[in-house]
């Protein structure tokens, strides 16, 4: 045991602080004991400070959102400005014999028309069978202007063509009692107006407002124009110049007082003239 012990106090010495370095780094392994945690030493009036927490800070990753297309917004198409028509006055309202007279007007007015046109055509015409035609067809307007085409009559140089024009005038003029008829709420027709060189009027015995409720025949039959249309009443009143027809007037006084007599007339050309 002594030699044991000397050599390694000998050892010691060769080695020096070496050794005990060794010696303290390398510790026996059965004396060893690994504490779990270092032991501190503090003083005793000192308590132990707190470790430092430890904090950590972590951005939160960005969340990318897709998002959806806009839609785009639909082409917005404009309704063409319409101009708002202007308010239009309501239209009278026309009496029937204001809508009758407006009737006749306008047929005047087309017939005076054609009549100029027809004449112009005439001028123009050299054609001699043409011509005849023209002058047949102007004669016609004798029913809207008797004087005015009497007057044309009279214009022509050629003594055929001024003898044709008479008689086709003759043909196409109206005969009659020369009298304008219209009816009313009684349903007889009267005398609304007389034209000129009327033969009614030439009796000093009849008037515009004059009824005319009927006729008398040759054979002393009588008949009613009550309820009777126009058109019907003036064909009968109608005929041959100088041929006679007696009328039944009926006339009503400022009183309401009805009265009726009998009146012969002779029956003569109509002349007619233009309602404008």
């Amino acid at each position: 045991m002594k030699k044991h012990t000397i050599s390694t106090l000998g050892l010691v010495a060769v080695l020096g602080i070496g050794a005990v370095v060794y010696t303290q780094r390398t510790p026996p392994v059965e004396s060893a004991s690994l504490p779990t945690e270092p032991a501190v030493n503090l003083p005793p009036d000192e308590t132990p400070l707190p470790e430092p927490e430890i904090v950590i800070k972590t951005t939160p990753a960005s969340v990318v959102v897709k998002k959806e297309p806009e839609p785009e917004p639909e082409p917005v198409v404009m309704a063409p400005t319409v101009p708002q028509p202007e308010p239009v006055a309501p239209k009278p309202q026309l009496t029937k014999e204001e809508r009758r007279q407006q009737a006749m007007d306008r047929y005047w007015d087309k017939m005076a028309r054609n009549f100029d046109r027809k004449l112009n055509q005439l001028d123009r015409e050299q054609n001699p069978d043409r011509r005849l035609d023209l002058i047949q067809s102007i004669a016609r307007y004798v029913r809207v202007d008797t004087v005015a085409t009497l007057e044309w009559a009279a214009t022509l140089t050629d003594p055929d063509e001024q003898r044709a024009a008479l008689n086709a005038i003759n043909q196409n003029a109206l005969t009659g009692i020369g009298a304008r008829i219209d009816t009313d709420e009684t349903g007889l027709p009267y005398i609304r107006k007389t034209t000129i060189l009327s033969a009614v009027e030439s009796t000093g015995m009849v008037e515009a407002g004059d009824y005319i409720s009927g006729m008398v025949n040759p054979d002393g039959s009588q008949v009613y124009f009550k309820d009777w249309p126009l058109q019907k009443v003036a064909q009968v009143l109608r005929g041959e110049p100088g041929t006679e027809v007696q009328l039944m007037i009926e006339r009503v006084t400022p009183d309401g007082v009805w009265y009726s007599f009998d009146v012969p007339v002779q029956r003569s050309l109509i002349v007619m003239e233009p309602q404008f």
